[in-house]
């Protein structure tokens, strides 16, 4: 039961690292995702 919670969660930090490594956002943006 934890297991598929635990992976859905690491997977949205992921997308969220992923977007604040984007080089064509600005500096700004990239730092509102590392935020979260």
């Amino acid at each position: 039961m934890f297991f598929n919670r635990d992976l859905s969660w690491l997977a949205f930090n992921q997308l969220v690292l992923q977007q604040a490594e984007r080089e064509d956002l600005p500096l700004f943006e990239r730092m509102k995702f590392m935020a979260i």
